[in-house]
């Protein structure tokens, strides 16, 4: 279960743990490293009368997500100060691989409360957790309008959010990420979902000239000649610009000269050596592909995708490269991978297939859950400081779940080294 507590008491809590290590390590000559057989200063009980049952939970829930295991060895890293606030993409990101899996979502009105606080007055979204060093205002714009949406609710000034995203289309129809530059497919794909989420009365003639826009290039891009590879790329974004072609399009009517880019691309997908490529790309995967078919499909579009061997590959050949944990989900300090997760859990949910070790990744992102949203999820990197506080700590209140061996290991080899 989630452990929620307020931003106040998550600096409490870390003030404490760095004001304990310090001390331990002005002592660590007269107080040794914990062995196999402790002897804590107090009982967790007197700990628990002291500071309260809440505080041990939530210090256990400090020491797991500062918990970073490896193949052979294991120990504590320590998140900063700054990184105790909900990120704005690993929210959206959380959101939508729990409703996925069928999960329900803890508390959705602090997550609401907290994206619409961070509305601006111009109607972007400032995310005070950004780690994309500024991240474009449209693609924070759009997990948030994405997350208010899931959880039924929508954004304080729908309004202004409109209008900054019309501030952001070219004179051609299509959009921009940042306030220069040109027209880019995917900002055109994002500020129409956005603009449709939001469905006001003067959006008809800004979305029929992006309907427009996207048409004329794709009719370009049919008639290019690329490379194999280059052309393997196109064939997959053109089922994007297809996509949003057809949401902006009354009835979802496909034009007859179109039909070929979804037959195209749902024949590359189901190649094999082509899912083996292109299996943890974000955004151009089986996963990703077929998953965009198949909201086509649900539009009343014929796709000619073969099911089952889009159901058949995923068995086969994608699932068991799925690691026992469910998924790397820390490879960077924002992580590429929650897309990749998603779109292998959402493929599992469409083919009526179960993704593999489904219930560990739910694990690992609910305890990532704070008040108002999820934290970035980082990628952590142990010390010798850190851990040994967080073994002084964890004999304290009686915490034991780290694998012991391989802490040692990690101490011992950077004695070696």
């Amino acid at each position: 279960m989630s452990i929620f507590f307020k931003q106040k008491k998550i600096y409490l809590l870390f003030g404490l743990v760095v004001l304990t290590i310090s001390v331990l390590l002005l002592t660590i000559h007269y107080y040794p490293i914990p062995s196999s057989t402790p002897t804590p200063v107090f009982s967790t009980e007197k700990w628990a009368a002291l500071l309260g049952e809440q505080w041990l939970q939530d210090t256990a829930w400090f020491l797991e997500i500062n918990y970073v295991e490896k193949e052979d060895t294991a120990g504590f890293g320590q998140f900063s100060k700054r990184d105790f606030r909900p990120n704005l993409y690993t929210t959206h990101q959380a959101i939508r691989l729990l409703q996925n899996a069928g999960e329900n979502i803890e508390n959705p009105e602090e997550i609401i409360h907290w994206i619409n606080s961070i509305q601006q007055d111009d109607g972007s979204f400032n995310c005070p957790a950004d780690h994309f060093d500024h991240a474009p205002p449209i693609l924070e714009i759009y997990w948030a309008v994405s997350s208010l949406k899931r959880l039924g609710s929508s954004p304080r000034h729908p309004d202004k959010i409109v209008d900054f995203i019309l501030s952001l289309q070219k004179e051609n129809g299509g959009f921009i990420f940042n306030r220069e530059g040109d027209a880019d497919y995917w900002a055109t794909a994002m500020a129409s979902e956005i603009l449709l989420a939001l469905g006001q009365d003067k959006l008809e003639n800004p979305l029929r000239q992006t309907a427009d826009f996207l048409k004329q290039r794709l009719d370009l891009r049919l008639q290019e000649e690329l490379e194999p590879q280059a052309e393997k790329i196109e064939k997959l974004e053109d089922v994007l610009i297809l996509r949003t072609i057809l949401e902006l399009t009354p009835n979802h009517t496909l034009p007859e000269k179109y039909a070929p880019v979804l037959a195209k691309a749902g024949a590359l997908i189901i190649e094999e050596d082509f899912v083996k490529e292109t299996l943890f790309w974000p955004g151009f995967s089986l996963a990703h592909i077929a998953n965009q078919l198949l909201d086509i499909a649900a539009l009343g579009v014929s796709i000619n995708l073969d099911l089952d061997k889009v159901k058949q590959l995923t068995v086969t050949e994608v699932f068991p490269r799925v690691p026992e944990e469910g998924f790397h989900l820390f490879q960077g300090i924002i992580d590429p991978n929650l897309l990749i997760i998603n779109d292998l859990v959402e493929l599992a949910k469409n083919v009526e297939e179960q993704y593999p070790h489904l219930q560990e990744v739910i694990h690992k992102v609910n305890r990532y859950r704070i008040e108002g949203g999820w934290l970035t999820f980082m990628h952590l990197s142990p010390s010798i400081r850190s851990t040994y506080g967080a073994l002084f700590v964890a004999r304290e209140i009686g915490y034991t779940q780290f694998d012991r061996e391989k802490v040692q290991r990690f101490v011992l080899n950077l004695m070696e080294n």
